[in-house]
């Protein structure tokens, strides 16, 4: 079991947004030792989702990125343009799957991971 999930929390006094998958039930155990040391404060899971595998998971979150960087723009990084639009002083991470805050876009992610992956886990 993975989920794809959507977060939202402030790091360096900037609200942000983060998708990414985890093999963790608690999408919070992900980002636990962040919280506690203070480099992300503010923590909320806004959505995720399940799927039976890695690399299903790892598909729709790619597929998501790349979905949101069509249509809201990426950071060019010589020429290659990335899922993040955002840097922090801090060694976040999973700092490639961070971008700031917008409405607009964190609604494009809860309604995509709303429509992939499953909405519960049963153990087989």
């Amino acid at each position: 079991m993975h989920k794809l999930y959507l977060v939202n929390f402030k790091v360096d006094g900037k609200r942000c947004f983060k998708v990414g998958i985890t093999s963790s039930i608690d999408v919070t155990k992900r980002f636990q030792r962040l919280i506690t040391s203070g480099d992300i404060k503010e923590f909320k899971v806004y959505k995720s989702s399940y799927f039976d595998s890695y690399d299903d998971a790892y598909n729709a979150e790619q597929l998501l990125m790349s979905e949101i960087i069509s249509k809201y723009g990426g950071y060019d990084h010589n020429g290659e343009i990335k899922f993040h639009n955002f840097w922090s002083k801090n060694k976040l991470s999973g700092i490639t799957e961070i971008r700031k805050y917008k409405q607009d876009e964190v609604s494009y992610a809860w309604n995509y991971i709303n429509k992939n992956g499953k909405k519960t886990f049963k153990k087989a």
